[in-house]
């Protein structure tokens, strides 16, 4: 392993700090205790803003957007959805389904024990957690093959890219993968919660701040609470705060 650089705390800087403030940089998109969101159900359509899971429905919470709501039919028991540009993808169980055209059986595990995560080039990451490891994989939709791609002793929080060279989140630790190198891009000394990669750079959130991790690996802290998921679309980071509350910050704003 290669350790490419070891990045600690730098900067403290309030969050609207970093925003130009001749436009208003964040809108609140549900208030603080107005319904309660389960973290698991919110999930992103490219380009057009952030959904709720709601039954079979998926509602769009940004009214700024296109499209207001997604049906994924013939699923009893959706869990989770990911977006890819081409399809949307529901875990059901020990399933994944494919839903374009109609529903169908893409990829079945012989546990529920994962995630699903989009990956830039149309696939899909699945994080498979087992004891005290995790193990990652990407499936390859158009073969329809689960290829293993690396084994991890700790939790996986996130991962984003291709199949060629993608990043994965851990509690302490942000990895750089490229074929088979593997680079340390930051060791942390609090726990990440939750992460997003943006066009700024890597967000991601420990239980007291929000903070970025942009090129040429820098670390600053944009904001001073914790949260439960960080998600992104285009210029918009999207953050579901501990009390309920969720925001949408224009990223085209910061400096």
């Amino acid at each position: 392993m290669k350790c490419l650089i070891r990045i600690c705390f730098l900067a403290w800087i309030p969050f609207l700090s970093l925003f130009s403030q001749e436009t208003e940089p964040c809108k609140v998109l549900v208030e603080a205790g107005e319904i309660n969101i389960s973290p698991d159900l919110l999930c992103v359509l490219p380009h057009n803003g952030i959904f709720l899971l709601i039954g079979n429905n998926l509602v769009n919470l940004d009214d700024e957007e296109k499209v207001s709501s997604v049906c994924i039919p013939d699923v009893s028991h959706p869990e989770d959805v990911v977006f890819t540009v081409n399809e949307i993808y529901v875990k059901d169980d020990v399933n994944i389904i494919a839903c374009k055209d109609k529903t169908s059986v893409l990829f079945l595990f012989d546990t529920n024990n994962f995630n699903v995560l989009p990956s830039t080039d149309g696939n899909l990451f699945v994080v498979l957690k087992s004891d005290s490891i995790s193990l990652l994989f990407l499936c390859d939709v158009e073969h329809k093959e689960v290829k293993p791609l690396k084994r991890v002793k700790d939790e996986i929080i996130y991962v984003s890219g291709s199949s060629k060279q993608y990043m994965v989140v851990t509690p302490h630790r942000v990895y750089n993968i490229q074929r088979e190198e593997v680079f340390v891009l930051l060791d942390y000394f609090q726990s990440i919660v939750s992460a997003t990669m943006t066009k700024k750079g890597l967000v991601f959130s420990t239980d007291s701040n929000i903070l970025l991790l942009s090129h040429p690996n820098v670390v600053a802290v944009i904001g001073d609470r914790g949260c439960k998921r960080l998600l992104s679309d285009d210029n918009k980071l999207y953050i579901l705060y501990d009390d309920g509350a969720l925001l949408s910050y224009n990223l085209s704003l910061i400096y």
